[in-house]
């Protein structure tokens, strides 16, 4: 029982010092949308025609009290991906955050007559998600830049 109380202590100092102005970090769950392109390039990035039909998968590691998520949508026929989530994201002095997510393409995308250098070979497509705003109390994230990793 004193564990519980000590840890409650805790969390309550910790509550006080972010509202108080202190430097302290949060790590809460929030709405996140994450959208962005895959094109017909050697490594996925844009200018380019779009990867239809690729599987983009977001994945966000979790805290210690909020379990981390991993989430596949596939991109439309020009190439566009959007996958929604509650992510865990961290507060320091009001600048919130993308907490430790990225995006995966395993390749090969399927489409082999629309996006020949992307469905003829193996290998993953992986970018860290950056921020890029606020839309109806949801935060906004993207791909930074895609990195292909041969596996």
């Amino acid at each position: 029982m004193a564990g519980i109380s000590v840890s409650l202590i805790v969390l309550l100092s910790v509550l006080l010092l972010e509202s108080g102005g202190a430097h302290a970090t949060i790590f809460i769950p929030v709405p996140g949308i994450v959208t962005g392109p895959v094109c017909c390039t050697p490594d996925g990035n844009c200018p380019g025609t779009g990867a239809a039909g690729a599987t983009v998968t977001l994945t966000c590691l979790g805290s210690l009290l909020n379990p981390g998520v991993s989430i596949s949508n596939t991109t439309t026929a020009t190439g566009i991906f959007s996958i929604s989530a509650n992510i865990t994201t961290y507060s320091i002095s009001s600048l919130t955050i993308f907490s430790r997510c990225y995006i995966t393409v395993q390749l090969p995308v399927p489409a082999a007559d629309a996006c020949f250098i992307l469905s003829n070979t193996g290998g993953t497509l992986f970018s860290f998600v950056r921020r890029t705003g606020q839309v109806n109390g949801a935060m906004t994230g993207a791909p930074i830049r895609f990195v292909r990793i041969n596996n």
